[in-house]
């Protein structure tokens, strides 16, 4: 059995449908947007365009991440 390293991108919002469903537009995701069990909406992506997407948006976007975000990232 081979081990294999997935990279994945998680965001939830608790009520907050509109802002995620414009992110997904936006990054082009295909996942759909769901509802856990706590009531947050959240896309999950593993796929390799949805990260590539990501980079390229984390990139050049204005705001920049910071913390505990911005070490997860470089990881």
């Amino acid at each position: 059995m081979k081990n294999y390293t997935v990279a994945s991108f998680d965001i939830s919002q608790k009520d907050a449908y509109i802002l995620l469903f414009a992110i997904n537009k936006y990054l082009s995701f295909s996942p759909s947007i769901y509802k856990d069990k706590t009531n947050c909406f959240r896309i999950k992506v593993t796929s390799i365009r949805s990260i590539e997407n990501i980079i390229k948006f984390l990139k050049k976007a204005p705001v920049k991440l910071m913390g505990y975000k911005k070490l997860q990232y470089i990881l």
